[in-house]
């Protein structure tokens, strides 16, 4: 299991085996009465000098036994209670820790994919810059309006260079040499534990060793995202394909399913922040896509898949660019 996408730490159960906890408890308890009606009835007995004697000690008894277990079952339930309660006052921290850690790293990669979607833009506008170049020499007043319009480009990209920078701080941004296919079969290993994956076959075709510089936690959590998207798109019985690829220096990591596909008047608004067409859904798991592709200089395509559902590509360069 990669170590970036292991389950949550939550705390140990209050109860590991109920119906064990449960049938000890029970055959304690039926041993200590058994016990106590045995010695308590012959003592009581013993000691009686006649039959209103024997009535008077047995009801004392039986009083006393009363209180007695029913203090004790106060104490061991009040225990278990407050055991409890401490738990999930633990999980609840934990649950409020994730979430704003969740909430951190969604506000971060949103804020990289709108640099990232800004700089793209940026870059169509220094194209009309340069055509404005060529068509300025005789009229001064296009000179200065060329001019501001450069500044004003390069005052976002200033922006848009911290905005980047911000969300890195958030992001983790080691990268390593890794063999994507190891590291895909790790991927596909875990997310096979998921309920909306385990009823679905996922195909991984043989393929040569690819190994590129990546960040392999973004790589993870953009991977497992188009699985999972992938298994409920496709629902029970339907089936996955992971193939990872080489061209040009690029990799090319692709993933079909059987599902319905995506109708193409929203491919290009399903990479928005919390945009989602599920009833339950976020709208953060494609971002996690784009994300990756977006810091390691690459694109993300939408299309059909030879299965009949959805095709998602990611390209990106094996190294990082110099």
């Amino acid at each position: 299991m990669p170590p970036s996408l292991k389950f949550p730490y939550t705390p140990n159960s209050a109860i590991r085996d109920p119906a064990r906890q449960a049938a000890i408890s029970a055959a304690i308890y039926i041993v200590f009465c058994v016990a106590y009606i045995l010695v308590s009835g012959w003592i009581a007995a013993a000691i009686a000098t006649s039959t209103e004697d024997l009535q008077r000690i047995e009801a004392i008894k039986g009083t006393a036994f009363i209180v007695v277990t029913g203090l004790l079952f106060f104490v061991i339930i009040y225990a278990h209670l407050k055991r409890i309660r401490a738990s999930e006052a633990q999980i609840l921290a934990q649950e409020q820790s994730l979430l704003r850690n969740q909430r951190r790293s969604i506000a971060a990669m949103s804020a990289a994919s709108i640099a990232h979607d800004l700089n793209n833009l940026l870059l169509s506008l220094s194209g009309l810059v340069d055509e404005l170049r060529n068509h300025e020499k005789p009229d001064p007043f296009l000179v200065t309006l060329r001019k501001d319009i450069e500044i004003g480009i390069d005052k976002v990209l200033h922006l848009t260079a911290r905005v980047a920078s911000a969300a890195r701080d958030v992001l983790p941004e080691e990268r390593a040499h890794t063999d994507l296919a190891s590291l895909a079969g790790q991927i596909i290993a875990l997310s096979r534990k998921h309920p909306d994956v385990k009823h679905c076959s996922i195909l991984v075709p043989e393929q040569a060793c690819i190994s590129a510089t990546i960040n392999p936690t973004l790589f993870e959590e953009a991977l497992l995202n188009l699985i999972l998207n992938a298994a409920q798109a496709a629902g029970e019985g339907g089936t996955i394909e992971v193939r990872i690829t080489e061209d040009n220096g690029r990799a090319i990591v692709e993933v079909h399913d059987t599902g319905p596909g995506v109708p193409e008047e929203i491919r290009g608004r399903i990479f928005d922040p919390c945009f989602t067409t599920k009833p339950r859904g976020t709208g953060v798991g494609l971002l996690a896509v784009k994300t990756f592709v977006a810091s390691h200089g690459g694109d993300v395509q939408v299309g059909e898949s030879s299965w009949g559902g959805a095709l998602f590509r990611l390209r990106f360069p094996l190294k990082p660019p110099k």
